[in-house]
């Protein structure tokens, strides 16, 4: 492993890494479902899924765009707050939706994340203005 994050922390290498760890992700995936024996069915999916991995790796070092990063730090600093509130908002899209139109599909399941999260953004906000005793401040209530 030493090696490879080594070998990753090149900027120039990483670029034709991706579309190589791709092709290894397609080929295990199509071994994955061929009728193979057991060894080679256990081996083509765990290199399968470090592919993946390193392929997760490698995108999150090309990523150095500070709106990018201003996204992943709001959800970690706010991840106790959306935990509490993502099924509560879920739930009520679910609700409305299955009254107005029917049951959900996958694409509607996305779209119904998207909004959810479109939807905690505010709150988070408003959590942090006017409870901030809820979300952990020290301040009482600020005007």
């Amino acid at each position: 492993w030493t090696l490879v994050i080594s070998y990753i922390q090149d900027k120039r290498k990483l670029l034709w890494i991706c579309p190589v760890l791709l092709i290894v992700i397609a080929v295990a995936y199509i071994l994955s479902g061929c009728n193979l024996n057991s060894i080679l069915t256990i081996l083509s999916d765990q290199i399968h899924f470090l592919s993946i991995a390193l392929l997760l790796i490698v995108v999150f070092r090309l990523i150095n765009d500070k709106s990018v990063s201003k996204v992943f730090k709001f959800f970690g600093k706010n991840s106790l707050i959306i935990f509490g509130l993502h099924d509560m908002y879920l739930s009520i899209l679910t609700i409305v939706y299955c009254k107005l139109v029917g049951t959900p599909n996958n694409y509607i399941g996305v779209a119904f994340v998207i909004v959810t999260l479109i939807m905690i953004w505010p709150s988070v906000f408003f959590l942090h203005r006017w409870f901030p005793k809820f979300v952990g401040k020290d301040q009482f209530f600020k005007v």
